[in-house]
């Protein structure tokens, strides 16, 4: 058995102690902190890991390969939705392209930084490279809590980004995109009508309103027992796993109120195939369909560098978002957008353009006094 030195030791200003060892399989130096602020705790810590690394455990981790780990991490994780795997299969990617790792252990923060400054040299944008960390990151945490890596690297988010990639549609902007309804899907029109209407007034995600239902043991689903129509989340359908109901925006209640009793089941949004075939439109299909009516329409969310983006459902959402704004308080908004994060649901409010801001400020003076008796400064020389 080889014999592993373990060396403890105090970083100037910091609280814990670290200890120090030579991997033995890369030969590289590695460093750790302890946790413990008193020596002789650090030391027990230090023998116990000396202890492991003697009997090989951290040897099986150094030696694990990418390819091995990703065949585990993706059969094993319990995914919480398509879209989450597709995001990571997307980060292996770039990952396999850019740092090549052959073992799991050899992802460090100098890979990591050559990642993401790779990444920004190709032009991607800084949410998208967050999100790639993030879902690295996560990845890495998994690894750990299954001692198939001691430490989880430091990451390092690339600056700039939280911003609105594309623009919230206008109501004239939507009116745009039904006028081409008619003339775009023909067989399926007054399914198409209803839906977009659906997305404009209900501000739902793409996914949200593909699963939404009439019947009650669906995922998602409208309750209409009560006095105002609800949103009922069943138990596991969601991220955070919980069972939920929810306020829907009145407009949106008044337009399923509007639907017969007796057409009140399976799926809200019955999107048939344009083409004749059986079966419904899935979510890759409306987003097509939906940027094909917006190009039809001129209704562009984004122009840069000579890229076009068109509206695309999440715009609807956007623009739900930005309307609500204006007229309601944060935390309602937060409750009818079904956003996690107060920091979320604040960025329609930092966005709301400054000539709006402006009318609703004036607005309000004046309706207590008239527009002659506000004293407002003269500018002067300073």
């Amino acid at each position: 058995m080889t014999e592993i030195k373990v060396y403890v030791f105090k970083k100037s200003g910091r609280k814990n102690y670290y200890c120090q060892w030579d991997d033995p399989v890369t030969g590289a130096t590695e460093t750790r902190s302890t946790g413990c602020d008193k020596r002789r705790e650090a030391e027990r810590w230090a023998g116990k890991l000396r202890a492991e690394l003697e009997e090989g455990r951290y040897k099986e981790s150094s030696r694990l390969s990418w390819a091995d780990f990703r065949t585990r991490y993706e059969e094993e994780k319990d995914w919480q939705s398509d879209n989450t795997f597709k995001s990571w299969l997307a980060t292996a990617r770039h990952v396999e392209r850019i740092i090549r790792p052959k073992r799991l252990a050899t992802i460090d923060t100098n890979k990591i930084d050559r990642l993401t400054a790779t990444l920004l040299d190709e032009g991607a944008a800084v949410d998208s490279i967050k999100g790639y960390l993030k879902y690295l990151r996560s990845a890495l945490y998994w690894a750990k809590k299954r001692k198939l890596i001691h430490e989880v690297p430091h990451f390092e988010m690339p600056q700039g980004g939280d911003e609105a990639r594309c623009r919230p549609i206008t109501a004239e902007e939507y009116d745009r995109i039904i006028n081409q309804v008619d003339k775009k899907r023909p067989r399926t029109a007054a399914s198409w009508n209803f839906y977009l209407r659906g997305l404009w007034f209900s501000g739902l995600r793409l996914d949200e309103s593909v699963r939404l239902s009439w019947d009650a043991d669906a995922e998602f689903s409208i309750d209409m027992d009560g006095k105002y129509p609800m949103l009922r989340i069943r138990k596991g359908s969601q991220k955070n796993k919980k069972a939920e109901l929810l306020p829907l925006a009145p407009e949106f209640c008044e337009m399923l109120q509007g639907v017969p009793e007796d057409q009140r089941t399976g799926h809200v949004f019955g999107l048939p195939n344009e083409n004749g075939k059986p079966g419904r439109t899935f979510a890759h299909g409306i987003t097509r369909a939906v940027r094909s009516l917006a190009k039809a329409a001129n209704v562009k969310v984004a122009d840069k560098n000579g890229k076009v983006k068109w509206a695309t459902p999440h715009d609807f959402r956007r623009a739900f978002g930005s309307r609500w704004a204006k007229r309601v308080m944060p935390a309602v908004l937060m409750r009818l957008m079904r956003h996690k994060r107060m920091e979320t649901t604040m960025n329609y409010y930092a966005t709301q353009d400054a000539e709006s801001v402006a009318q609703a400020a004036f607005e309000a003076v004046s309706s207590d006094y008239s527009s002659d008796s506000l004293d407002l400064p003269s500018a002067k020389p300073l």
